[in-house]
């Protein structure tokens, strides 16, 4: 059962291990720069951004899914905004034209992205951890993640491997919450969370194992009523 421990003394702790978070994900953001070839995907992914922004909707790119150039099309689609308004460009199709010679703001935007999903990862694995065991354990486990250095390090680069991380922590975590509640919502949204996360990168599509597997102990460890156990309540 999670600990009773008042809200504030769990949230400041949470609080500055999220902050060292994003700390150690956003310095040397700019590592590698100006050589663009620093970590090959970043350009291949920047590639496929720029082929939707330029209304190209099925770019001949299929070493990863789409999720993840998608949502960085956006953030790309509001920068481009925001230089309209500033006079910096004067048109979306201005913004993708000046990656020959402007390509910084490529890069840092799709890092930025990264580095925020990887931080914000944290809140999961403390989640997981305080409804295992205590709040005490979920911070733990925050405060190592936080500064797992693998995990920082990739944080560093626009890549899909941390949206995926994150969509695995919060499919594992709805996992967790549906083994102790047993409610339908629960499977349903670790469902969702290993569909998104399928859709980040295909690592993530062995995923739906570990719920076949939460699903079946579920119902193993409910005599009675077996079949409405493995189908949720």
């Amino acid at each position: 059962m999670a600990s009773r421990t008042p809200a504030r003394v769990v949230a400041i702790p949470l609080g500055l291990i999220l902050a060292a978070a994003f700390a150690v994900r956003f310095w040397g953001i700019t590592f590698g720069l100006p050589h663009t070839e620093a970590r090959p995907d970043e350009r291949a992914i920047i590639d496929v951004t720029r082929s939707f922004l330029s209304g190209n909707f099925t770019p001949y790119f299929f070493d990863y899914p789409w999720l993840y150039m998608w949502v960085l099309s956006v953030l790309y689609f509001l920068y481009s905004l925001w230089g309209i308004v500033t006079g910096t460009f004067h048109s979306v199709a201005d913004f993708v034209a000046s990656w020959p010679v402007a390509w910084t703001p490529f890069f840092l935007i799709n890092r930025s992205l990264a580095a925020v999903l990887g931080s914000l990862t944290v809140i999961p694995v403390f989640w997981i951890g305080r409804r295992l065991w205590n709040d005490a354990t979920g911070l733990v486990a925050a405060f190592f993640f936080a500064l797992t250095f693998l995990h920082v390090r990739d944080s560093h680069f626009g890549t899909t491997d941390t949206m995926m991380t994150l969509f695995i922590v919060l499919s594992i975590a709805y996992l967790v919450e549906a083994g102790i509640s047993g409610r339908r919502r629960h499977f349903a949204l670790a469902g969702l969370m290993a569909g998104l996360a399928g859709a980040t990168k295909y690592t993530a599509l062995v995923l739906p194992i570990s719920m076949v597997v939460s699903q079946a102990l579920y119902a193993i460890e409910r005599p009675a009523g077996r079949f409405k156990a493995f189908i949720g309540e």
